[in-house]
């Protein structure tokens, strides 16, 4: 029951270590990109950065949280190899079930890794052209110059 506690202490402390350089990083952007966020109002303005922080945060959470309970059934004397059999065919079953937003997820993981655009960076993309005015792993939210709209585009079409 102790290690289960440590366990937990220690993901959530790795969490909260990851997300307070996370806000730090988002001050600062928000102060340097204040052009973007006057002309958009409410549209949030986070940089690709901070996403990536969270999704690093949460990835070392569940990471080391499951890992603590695996070795801690271990220590107890339950047998794991069913549990594990049962989570790895859960996984490929998600994972066969979400190939379209998994892919979008990738790509999205790949253009914040390569910074390929910013927020308040003007993009075509096939016959939508626009500012960029919101970054998701999953989507990108552009200000369309034709239809004076938001438009919402899929990672895996940019």
């Amino acid at each position: 029951m102790v290690m289960i506690v440590v366990t937990i202490a220690i993901a959530v402390g790795i969490r909260g270590l990851v997300l307070a350089k996370d806000r730090d990083i988002v001050a600062v952007t928000l102060q340097q990109s204040g052009d973007a966020g006057k002309e958009f109002g409410n549209i949030r303005t986070d940089d690709k950065r901070s996403v990536l922080t969270r999704l690093i945060a949460l990835m070392a959470f569940w990471v080391v949280l499951i890992l603590g309970v695996f070795v801690t059934m271990q220590v107890v004397g339950l047998h794991t190899t069913g549990v594990v059999a049962i989570l790895t065919a859960f996984g490929l079953t998600i994972g066969l079930a979400m190939q379209g937003v998994l892919g979008d997820f990738l790509s999205g993981v790949l253009i914040a890794t390569f910074a390929i655009y910013r927020i308040g960076d003007t993009i075509q993309v096939k016959d939508v052209m626009g500012i960029v005015v919101d970054f998701r792993l999953l989507h990108t939210v552009v200000w369309d110059f034709h239809t004076y709209a938001y438009i919402t585009i899929p990672s895996n079409t940019i």
